[in-house]
């Protein structure tokens, strides 16, 4: 599973996305922007603040029993998807959704100490592009 998380990042790096970014060569914010007084907990609510696709900005999605075996999303749209728990140490934490009927992927990577996240896609597309990849970052609370 690790090799699935590198390959993401590769196809991220190189695979030209929906709307042009002009923001640089990453997508960041910096700990300040994470919630005064995060604490990890089994339930996090999550806001996107930045993304490739600007249609994202201010979506919310739900981190449901990140603590278990089991970890589960829940988009905004009310669908729910399990994740796949691929690392763990005392300040982070990657989790990973493969959509078995479409191949997408969605990576995203949680700083437990901030409370900020980040977050790869990868889709293949009905469209003349083929591949579509998005990168975002946001707040936990």
């Amino acid at each position: 599973m690790p090799g699935l998380v590198i390959m993401l990042g590769a196809l991220l790096a190189t695979v030209g996305c929906d709307q042009p970014w002009n923001g640089g060569s990453a997508i960041e914010l910096d700990a300040s922007a994470g919630m005064s007084g995060f604490m990890m907990a089994d339930h996090l609510a999550a806001t996107i603040v930045k993304s490739t696709d600007t249609s994202e900005v201010g979506r919310k999605l739900t981190f449901v029993n990140v603590n278990t075996d089991a970890p589960m999303v829940v988009f905004e749209t009310g669908l729910q998807s399990p994740l796949k728990k691929v690392h763990e140490d005392n300040t982070s934490m990657t989790l990973v959704l493969v959509g078995s009927g479409t191949g997408s992927v969605d990576a995203f990577v949680i700083d437990k100490t901030t409370g900020l996240f980040a977050r790869g896609t990868a889709t293949a597309a009905s469209t003349a592009a083929g591949i579509r990849a998005h990168a975002a970052v946001g707040s936990l609370k």
